[in-house]
């Protein structure tokens, strides 16, 4: 696990253990952001559109992969679907099953096997953690393992490929989706990690070229959508 994801798990901590006016500092090609610990801690009326409408369209067993503080999870479990969050954050799934999250489980998702699933969930631009584009079929085939019959996948991501920013990975011959984060915290500053976003066009045809059919549910202005998609054979 990278030392990032380490001092996002302890700021989660120190948040949860009542340091309510905690911040993390993200840092990308974007710049620099302040993130407030409680953006980690949302409840259901707090999520966007796009969210809300993922949680809809969950059903039965539902596997929420990078679940982090268990937000997602919790609305589902509220709703009474049976939930199975995984996360590699030891910080973090501790704070799932304090918050009453009892399936949580510190895991890596590419670990998972003899498990089933209707639904497999990744919000917060979750599908990211694959970092790299060549790393996307790896997670399909990984996904339609776990996937009981008639299941789907739901992520959101964005198109940044209009980024000026981006387009220096297309003119170095890089997919313009994979990027570079590194979070700080309290001073102390943990090493990048590679993270993906995917535009709609080439995840429909990476996903074609392996079985899956795309199916754009939700899409806002800003180009970030909410992905369905579920394996045709």
């Amino acid at each position: 696990m990278s030392a990032s994801w380490e001092l996002l798990g302890k700021a989660m901590q120190d948040y949860y253990s009542g340091e309510t006016d905690t911040e993390i500092i993200e840092h990308s090609f974007w710049g620099k952001r302040e993130i407030p610990l409680s953006y980690y801690f949302r409840n259901e009326s707090e999520m966007p559109d796009a969210e809300i409408y993922a949680l809809d369209l969950c059903r039965g067993r539902v596997l929420e992969v990078g679940a982090g503080a268990g937000n997602h999870s919790i609305a589902l479990q509220d709703r009474g679907l049976e939930v199975f969050p995984i996360d590699i954050n030891p910080d973090a799934v501790d704070i799932m099953q304090k918050r009453g999250l009892s399936t949580a489980r510190c895991l890596d998702f590419f670990s998972l096997e003899h498990e089933q699933y209707d639904s497999i969930l990744l919000l917060m631009n979750g599908i990211g953690f694959i970092g790299t584009l060549d790393r996307l079929g790896a997670f399909l085939k990984q996904s339609h393992k776990l996937l009981k019959p008639g299941g789907i996948v739901l992520f959101d991501s964005a198109d940044i490929a209009s980024d000026r920013k981006a387009e220096i990975n297309y003119l170095n011959g890089k997919y313009p989706g994979e990027v570079k984060f590194h979070f700080e915290y309290k001073s102390k500053s943990g090493l990048p990690f590679k993270w993906l976003f995917l535009d709609p066009e080439t995840l429909r045809q990476k996903a074609l070229n392996t079985g899956w059919q795309l199916q754009i549910a939700y899409q806002n202005r800003e180009a970030a959508y909410l992905a369905l998609l579920r394996p045709v054979f």
